[in-house]
C-alpha cells in the first residue's frame, strides 16, 4: 500500500514495491507519471483482480490491486518523486502539468 507519510527510504540493494487498491471495471486506473530523475527505474506494472468468494456467483465489478516495483538506478545517494493519479484513459506526458488529486511520494535513496 502507499505509506502514510509521503517520504519512503530504501536502502541499497532493494527494489521499492507499491501496491494500491482499484477497480479497472470502472474505466478508472491508477497510472504513473513519467520519473524525471536517475534514481528508480519502474520494473512491473501489474493488476490483480480480488479473488472470488467461495460458494458464491461470479462477481462482476470487484476490485484489485495495482504494484508497481521500482529497481535502484544511478547514484547511491538521491532523490526522486513518484506522482500517480487515477483516471479514465491514458494520461499524456504534457496534461499531468498542473493536475489535482495526485498522490505522491518522495523517495530517498541511501
Amino acid at each position: 500500500m502507499l505509506p502514510t507519510t509521503n517520504e519512503v527510504k530504501v536502502p541499497a540493494g532493494s527494489n521499492l514495491v507499491l501496491t494500491m487498491k482499484g477497480n479497472v471495471t470502472t474505466g478508472f486506473r491508477w497510472q504513473l507519471k513519467p520519473l524525471l530523475g536517475k534514481c528508480l527505474e519502474m520494473i512491473s506494472n501489474e493488476y490483480e483482480s480480488d479473488p472470488q468468494p467461495e460458494g458464491g456467483d461470479r462477481l462482476m465489478g470487484r476490485g484489485g490491486t495495482r504494484t508497481f516495483k521500482f529497481k535502484r538506478v544511478g547514484p547511491s545517494s538521491c532523490k526522486e518523486t513518484i506522482a500517480f493519479a487515477q483516471k479514465r484513459g491514458q494520461i499524456a506526458a504534457g496534461d499531468w502539468a498542473g493536475m489535482t488529486g495526485l498522490k505522491t511520494i518522495d523517495v530517498l535513496l541511501h
